[in-house]
């Protein structure tokens, strides 16, 4: 029994400890409720359950620190990754982290603080919903325009990381414009960029213009998803 819980007590330090520096590395969801538990500094770093006074000294206001336990809480401020300055980064897949620093007293010795350095990974939860730029998106087309011919659309936005980015493109069309237009969602450098296909003949003075309709769908689950007004507007031959 003795083995089985020092066994259990080295897989929860090599599990929370860094790799590099043997600093303490622990893993949160964004956006979770007060008073959630994110690590116990005490059994991660082998002291006893009582005689120390445990002091956060970074990290506030996201965390607080249990004096008696070192048991490191989330608060009524949320952790939200897409607010936090260290993880504004455009790299959207890159690790977000946020950093603590906890102060131990050892109350039955006359010694100074020593202090526990650490890092949360801040981890994405999809709590934001792709962006289009305007309600309204408007495209010129040319009536002259060859089949096959690609226009840009413009790209709708999302806060979360990739995973839970903007995943796909749909487009809805009514009977006039299903057989005149269509859409292609190519991939770039990780990202999805939206064009319409000029799919028929276009003639300017039978119609002018059409509305369709563009849907943005993240990848998360469940998916969230935004949509907006595609107006086509039929130009003079070019």
């Amino acid at each position: 029994m003795e083995l089985n819980s020092r066994v259990i007590l080295l897989l929860v330090v090599l599990l929370h400890c860094g790799p590099a520096d043997g600093s303490i590395l622990y893993r949160v969801q964004e956006e979770q409720p007060p008073n959630t538990l994110i690590g116990s500094l005490a059994a991660d770093q082998g002291l006893p359950d009582s005689g120390h006074l445990y002091k956060l000294e970074v990290g506030a206001p996201y965390l607080r620190v249990d004096g008696n336990t070192g048991d490191i809480f989330t608060t009524e401020i949320p952790i939200d990754r897409e607010t936090l300055r260290d993880c504004r980064s455009p790299v959207k897949s890159k690790p977000c982290y946020l950093e603590f620093e906890v102060s131990v007293t050892d109350l039955l010795q006359n010694q100074s603080p020593r202090l526990i350095e650490g890092r949360i990974e801040v981890q994405d939860i999809n709590d934001n919903t792709p962006q289009f730029p305007l309600s309204v998106l408007t495209i010129s087309v040319p009536e002259n325009t060859v089949m096959g011919a690609l226009f840009s659309i413009p790209v709708a936005t999302d806060r979360d990381s990739e995973r839970n980015g903007v995943a796909d493109y749909a487009l809805t069309a009514g009977p006039d414009a299903a057989t005149l237009f269509g859409l292609q969602v190519a991939d770039d450098r990780g990202g999805k960029l939206p064009q319409l296909i000029v799919l028929g003949n276009l003639d300017r003075e039978l119609k002018d213009s059409y509305d369709l309709t563009i849907k943005a769908v993240d990848g998360g689950n469940p998916q969230r998803y935004s949509q907006a007004l595609l107006r086509v507007v039929v130009t003079g031959r070019q």
